[in-house]
């Protein structure tokens, strides 16, 4: 009976974490990161890679988050500060994704009554994402 019920709460995580993970790249195909990403790029015929790889991440980021008492990688820092880098880049990109479908960047420049130079204000929301993720991931515990 208990190697049934661990079964079962195996299946039942497992399928959770598929459906949360499917839901959270149907939301970001939904505020079009991956496309908007693929057509910047100029690779809008590997859109189905980008998404899979996407995808990939998502599952990967699940488990190692979920399982972090279990998996202990001794990474490098420098290989360490990639993986900041590149989730620091996706946070920026879906936060301002979200900003964008949210018409946050317009009331933000007539609020602030900016005539030029939005594009520095945007610069500093990326670059400010990139530094505290690099600070979390290469100084784990800190906080």
């Amino acid at each position: 009976m208990k190697g049934l019920m661990i079964g079962v709460s195996i299946f039942w995580g497992f399928a959770s974490g598929i459906v949360i993970t499917t839901g959270v790249l149907a939301f970001i195909n939904a505020i079009g990161i991956i496309p908007r990403l693929a057509t910047k790029c100029q690779v809008t015929r590997h859109y189905y890679a980008i998404a899979n790889a996407s995808l990939v991440g998502i599952i990967l980021g699940t488990v190692f988050y979920l399982w972090a008492d279990w998996i202990c990688l001794a990474l490098p820092k420098p290989l360490v500060a990639c993986f900041g880098l590149a989730h620091g880049i996706f946070i920026g990109c879906l936060a301002m994704a979200v900003a964008e479908v949210l018409n946050v960047m317009p009331i933000t420049k007539s609020r602030l009554k900016l005539k030029r130079g939005m594009y520095l204000v945007i610069l500093s929301f990326a670059i400010g994402k990139m530094v505290g993720t690099l600070f979390y991931y290469l100084y784990p515990g800190f906080y």
